[in-house]
């Protein structure tokens, strides 16, 4: 009985923790409306390909891959990239793809064991807490921020922001996997809505 209640008591404070987390992105949405900071020339894209990852700080498709092949039933893993950030904080992004024809499992922030770090720890910052969570059937919501405003902590170039998991519905062709919102704050609070997105695909091409 008594592990049972330590079990809910541990889940409803995780759960506690993404809901103030959500929140504390929000408010820094919120409260600094997007204008040209220093990321209104930044770049985000889903790569494919998660083994390779040797990304140029400027945008570009080189280490991108736009899709990979899968039968029905397989796991893939879509990888979320910055590219050509500065001095970035904190970052909300809205993925979006087709629930009849890709599961979303679930997300991570990194993959050390592969040697995929998270771009918020390039000059070893803490993260308070990176969150993927499905808001609805085909909706994925992405969140991270830095524990401190510290401009020396905050990364630039370009990096993995996310990692997430997907089981393929069907073997059909273009099967996509897009960004409808990309929001960049700086550790000044300015906020930036990325425009330069590229998309995924699973069985397809762009």
């Amino acid at each position: 009985m008594e592990t049972n209640r330590s079990k809910k008591t541990q889940a409803f404070f995780y759960i506690l923790c993404i809901f103030c987390i959500a929140g504390l992105v929000e408010l820094a949405l919120l409260f600094n409306p997007a204008f040209a900071g220093p990321n209104s020339e930044a770049g985000c894209a889903v790569d494919m390909g998660i083994y390779t990852h040797n990304y140029s700080d400027e945008i570009t498709k080189n280490h991108i891959e736009p899709s990979i092949a899968a039968e029905s039933g397989q796991t893939v893993f879509a990888m979320i990239v910055a590219q050509n950030v500065n001095d970035l904080d904190t970052y909300k992004i809205e993925a979006l793809f087709d629930p009849t024809r890709l599961k979303f499992i679930q997300g991570f922030e990194e993959n050390r064991f592969e040697g995929i770090n998270n771009i918020l720890k390039k000059f070893y910052g803490a993260t308070l807490g990176f969150q993927a969570v499905r808001q609805r059937p085909g909706k994925v919501i992405i969140a991270n921020t830095l524990v401190d405003n510290n401009r020396n902590e905050a990364p630039e170039g370009s990096g993995v922001l996310a990692i997430l998991e997907f089981e393929t519905l069907d073997a059909n062709p273009d099967n996509f996997i897009w960004l409808d919102s990309v929001h960049f704050v700086d550790s000044d609070g300015n906020n930036d809505a990325v425009t330069k997105r590229l998309r995924g695909a699973v069985n397809g091409s762009f």
